[in-house]
């Protein structure tokens, strides 16, 4: 049973589930296993407890738990075999959410040649782990211009595309942005388009954390092409969904890269809506609630 309940709260943070609640739940889960000296019970949702933290708190937030730079280290990590992946998979996250990318997070062996190795039963977190290393190859391969990043980009959409064929409620939103960051490596005319169906797909299935990814994602590459205006609606409906997640550490950073781009954060507030689609190929309007409201 104790088992169950921690699969249960694990899935629970990973499709999104507001994260004061999942801070609660991982912080009595972690507290009960270190009663009962349940390694395997107690290193795993102290790596979920802290990102949970990190989101809500920021990177340099400290308690009684755990901090990164210990769990980096801790014996615990290396008692199970899953542990130092999973403790990978969210670096991944942590890296790309919080746009960080000065700790070396892609050298050595990737998360995905790991699994391929491993051959065995693989978890929801490493598997999203995964779709955090594609977005981090695509964007730092970009920036970088470092072809062996772009490939493992294109490993890891190979990837998720084989889940999101069994799976497409889980995983369509995940291949359609990684696709969308993919044709953005080569300027394609439909990376606009792949975005807004990474919006609609994630809005579709309630995983409110990569609806605000997504658009995000979209309001960046928008910024670059110059569309300014509807970057910064794209950006706004990031912010109002971060907040909703209740990633507030999140939602600083994006304000603040708003802040840089656009010299205000004053067009956040006008209560405007953004339109999906906007090609004519499909239509659909998004609210953008005033942040706060």
């Amino acid at each position: 049973k104790k088992m169950n309940y921690n699969n249960y709260i694990v899935i629970a943070y990973l499709v999104g589930q507001e994260l004061n609640c999942c801070r609660g739940k991982f912080s009595e889960s972690i507290e009960s296993n270190f009663k009962q000296n349940v390694v395997f019970g107690f290193i795993h949702p102290t790596y979920a407890y802290r990102m949970i933290v990190t989101l809500i708190e920021g990177k340099d937030f400290k308690d009684s738990f755990l901090s990164w730079d210990e769990l980096r280290t801790h014996t615990a990590k290396q008692q199970n075999r899953d542990s130092p992946m999973a403790f990978q998979a969210h670096s991944y996250m942590r890296s790309f959410l919080f746009q960080s990318f000065d700790d070396d997070v892609m050298e050595g062996e990737g998360l995905l040649s790991k699994l391929l190795a491993k051959r065995s039963p693989v978890r929801p977190l490493l598997i999203i782990g995964v779709f955090y290393e594609g977005l981090l190859a695509f964007h730092l391969g970009r920036i970088q211009q470092q072809q062996h990043l772009i490939t493992r980009g294109n490993q890891v959409l190979e990837f998720i595309k084989r889940y999101s064929d069994a799976n497409p409620f889980a995983f369509e939103n995940k291949v359609l942005l990684l696709e969308a960051s993919r044709m953005e490596l080569s300027d394609s005319k439909e990376t606009d388009l792949f975005y807004q169906k990474a919006i609609k797909s994630a809005r579709d299935h309630k995983f409110v954390h990569e609806e605000a990814l997504a658009s995000e994602m979209a309001g960046r590459c928008l910024f670059s092409k110059g569309v300014s205006n509807k970057a910064l609606d794209f950006y706004a409906h990031a912010i109002n969904k971060y907040k909703s997640w209740g990633a507030s550490a999140i939602v600083t950073r994006v304000e603040c890269e708003v802040l840089q781009k656009f010299g205000t954060v004053s067009g956040l507030q006008n209560g405007k809506e953004i339109e999906l689609f906007n090609d004519g190929s499909e239509r659909q309007v998004i609210s953008r609630k005033r942040p706060g409201a």
